[in-house]
Order: C-alpha cells, then sequence, then structure tokens
C-alpha cells in the first residue's frame, strides 16, 4: 500500500503539472511559428522561450559561484569562471551589481559586465578575450 501525498506534496505536484502543461503549449507554439518562418533559428526560438519564464528576483557572489534566485522557484549556481571580468575584479566590484528592471540580467557597472537570464539558464560562459 503506498503513502497517500501530503497537502505540499500534492500542491508541488500540481504546479509542477501546470508548468508542464504550459511549457509543452509553448513549445507547440513555437514549433508552429518555426514552420512559418525558417529563417530564424531554433536555438533564438529557444533562448526566447527560457526569457518568457524567468527573472532574476537574487543574487549571491561567493569567491567560487554566482548564485541566481529566480521567480520560477530555482537556484542556479554557476561558477565564477563563467565570467573573466568577475573572476579577476576585486571583492567590491563583485559585490557591486544592480539588477535590471526587467530582471532579465544582473549588471556590474564598476567591470562593465552582465550576466543574462538567458545565459545562465543556456549554459553560456563569456568567452574570454583569446577567444573572440
Amino acid at each position: 500500500m503506498s503513502n497517500p501525498l501530503n497537502l505540499e506534496e500534492s500542491a508541488l505536484l500540481a504546479k509542477m503539472k501546470r508548468d508542464l502543461e504550459e511549457t509543452k503549449q509553448r513549445l507547440d507554439q513555437v514549433e508552429s511559428e518555426l514552420e512559418e518562418e525558417e529563417e530564424e533559428s531554433l536555438s533564438h526560438r529557444i533562448y526566447s522561450l527560457i526569457d518568457q519564464n524567468a527573472k532574476i528576483v537574487n543574487v549571491n557572489v561567493f569567491d567560487e559561484t554566482i548564485e541566481f534566485d529566480l521567480s520560477d522557484d530555482r537556484m542556479i549556481s554557476i561558477p565564477m569562471w563563467w565570467s573573466w571580468k568577475l573572476e579577476q575584479a576585486e571583492e567590491s566590484s563583485r559585490q557591486n551589481y544592480l539588477i535590471s528592471e526587467d530582471e532579465s540580467r544582473v549588471v556590474w557597472p564598476d567591470l562593465n559586465e552582465e550576466i543574462s537570464v538567458t545565459g545562465i539558464l543556456a549554459g553560456d560562459p563569456a568567452p574570454r578575450p583569446d577567444e573572440e
């Protein structure tokens, strides 16, 4: 005999099901649009889909990682080396950041650096100067 779900587990499963259904509907829509507009790349559409579903609500900068709390209840941690500017910066410059008004990116004004929610979710580290 299986154990019944408690209220919290049940609510979480219901939310996950709704989120999954919304994502499937959006993917179906993107697929339909792709068939209509073949000149736009699939990767651009995927990035667009990512951008629409998550906003940055909080940031924590540590010695080795940067943690982003997202509006969809995810916490994403990236290694500091993803941003060579941040990796090489002084601690005071690392801690001087702003979340953009639309919550789509974090900006470090002292370093002329920004990290977007799209880059975070797509796993897209900044290219180093010798790689460009």
